[in-house]
């Protein structure tokens, strides 16, 4: 009996080691599809980014792609494009436009994430009373750029210029800073602007340098280069109803710093120095800016168009 049941065992092993090449293993499995397609623009982009820099295109981004990011989970909500050729080729073109042309080749090469996302809309869940909506956003696996849907032809440069100041942000704080940690920006940057003007509304500055006066009707009036700063602080500004005027704060070191890269890569060069000649102060925040950008490879801000 012992012997019966010995060889039977042995028979369903041996049955169950033949049937285990139906198990296929899908660990590693590459998600993407980045086979070349010449004569499709949209899948010609996707095989291109992924052969010269490793990086996938993702055109129809699901919460895959962009909530869990092992470290953390990204507080969004993406919206996919409308899956057209026309706008996706738009969206290509434009993340051309504001984001890859500036870079060199060997640069991208070594530093693109690892995916680029192209988004209708980007919306931040994090906070408990607005949800903003952002032209960009950086983490440390992906790279997002929203504002691709139909009627992107209309963008006129002001709002090219937005698009180009926010994902170049994103990118270098998000990514390369906090993630990559391929370099840092010293405390003498904010303090530049004063010690503790960081923390002060501009109508809490008693001896105001910027000529701040009740009842203007927009924050973008005063002159904030005098202080370093590129604009005011967006979530903490507002006007305020019962005294009829603006309440503009100023922006937090960690905000001063992704205004000031944006300023930089979405401000044409001859108005950069203009600004520079003019503002003593900007021209010290600019300089301790380009010498921490070059700890990254040497990527000198001077030489941006």
């Amino acid at each position: 009996m012992k012997a019966f049941i010995t060889m039977a065992a042995c028979c369903l092993l041996l049955c169950s080691c033949q049937n285990e090449e139906t198990i296929q293993a899908e660990v590693g499995k590459n998600p993407y599809d980045v086979t070349d397609q010449p004569a499709d623009f949209v899948q010609h982009n996707r095989f291109l980014l992924y052969r010269n820099y490793q990086t996938y295109l993702i055109t129809a981004p699901t919460v895959a792609d962009y909530q869990f990011n092992f470290q953390r989970k990204n507080k969004l909500q993406i919206t996919a494009p409308e899956q057209s050729p026309t706008v996706l080729k738009r969206g290509i073109e434009l993340l051309h436009e504001t984001f890859l042309d500036f870079y060199p080749e060997a640069f991208k090469k070594k530093h693109l994430p690892y995916s680029i996302l192209l988004a209708e809309s980007i919306i931040y869940t994090g906070y408990e009373t607005i949800r903003p909506e952002y032209r960009a956003y950086g983490a440390n696996r992906f790279l997002a750029l929203g504002g691709i849907k139909a009627g992107m032809e209309s963008y006129d440069e002001a709002e090219k210029r937005r698009f180009k100041s926010e994902i170049n942000a994103a990118y270098w704080i998000d990514y390369l800073r906090d993630t990559k940690k391929l370099f840092e920006i010293p405390e003498s940057f904010a303090l530049a602007s004063g010690e503790n003007v960081h923390s002060k509304g501009l109508g809490d500055l008693t001896d105001n340098p910027l000529d701040y006066e009740d009842g203007v009707t927009t924050p973008e009036m005063p002159d904030y280069y005098k202080l370093g700063f590129i604009s005011y602080a967006p979530l903490t500004t507002f006007y305020d109803e019962q005294y009829a005027s603006w309440w503009i704060e100023t922006p937090s070191v960690e905000t001063d710093l992704r205004q000031w890269i944006g300023f930089v890569f979405s401000t044409p060069k001859a108005q950069r120095e203009e600004i520079l000649k003019k503002y003593p102060i900007m021209k010290t925040k600019y300089d301790i800016l380009r010498k921490a950008l070059l700890q990254c490879e040497n990527f000198d801000i001077n030489n941006l168009p």
